[in-house]
């Protein structure tokens, strides 16, 4: 839960356990915002999710 989150989020999803974790990567968001923009798109607060398997599971 983030309910103050100002930044871009990016969340790493497990398949197995269902454990989350946020991470910032201002490369990987600033990627996302220039590729939204690239379309018209005015991107206003992009959330990114990745599903795989964490460490734990892996």
């Amino acid at each position: 839960a983030h309910p103050d989150c100002l930044h871009d989020c990016i969340f790493l999803v497990c398949d197995d356990c269902g454990r989350t974790t946020h991470i910032d990567d201002d490369g990987v968001s600033e990627g996302l915002r220039a590729a939204a923009r690239a379309t018209g798109f005015t991107p206003v607060r992009p959330v990114l999710e990745v599903r795989g398997r964490c460490g734990a599971c892996a």
